[in-house]
């Protein structure tokens, strides 16, 4: 079972993910990602943490990297050395992958895309969040049988944890 939470942006969604992780006490791999925050108000970038502690810059307006979305400019090497050896890690030895997130950004590495959809077959179940865009991997993903889709709102916060805990626990 494959778990994708969508929603607009600052509901809660790793929020979530890192609740359900501790919850269950499965042995998790994967990523999430940060904002970077200048004079706590102002977001300037992204980060990329990995459930292990590392971190790597995933984008920020400042930089000049050839590949951009919005304001903010990607680091695709970054993807490629963090996130895809994490997510290949996470395949073989995780009981819980864990990909926050599947958005617009992360997609610009065809290495990504490919490690996402290695995720998604392997036998252990995903646990991520994927952007509201519909863009073509977006949909691809989104279209599985595989893929369970949840939107989170505000006022379905505590439904939606207790379902995913279901979801994940259920022989």
């Amino acid at each position: 079972m494959n778990v994708l939470i969508t929603g607009k942006p600052g509901v809660g969604k790793t929020t979530l993910i890192q609740k359900v992780v501790a919850k269950l006490g499965f042995t998790c791999q994967g990523f999430y990602t940060r904002e970077i925050r200048q004079n706590k108000n102002k977001r300037v970038g992204f980060e990329i943490v990995t459930l292990d502690g590392r971190t790597s810059l995933l984008a920020h307006s400042d930089s000049l990297t050839p590949f951009r979305v919005g304001k903010y400019f990607v680091h695709i090497d970054n993807i490629n050395r963090m996130i895809v050896p994490c997510l290949t890690d996470a395949i073989e030895k995780a009981q819980l992958i864990i990909i926050d997130e599947i958005g617009r950004m992360e997609l610009l590495s065809p290495q990504f895309q490919k490690s996402v959809f290695q995720a998604l077959v392997c036998p252990k179940p995903v646990l991520g969040t994927i952007t509201f865009a519909q863009i073509p991997a977006v949909i691809n993903i989104k279209k599985r049988s595989d893929v369970f889709l949840i939107e989170l709102k505000r006022e379905n916060r505590k439904q939606i944890y207790q379902l995913i805990i279901d979801l994940l626990t259920e022989k």
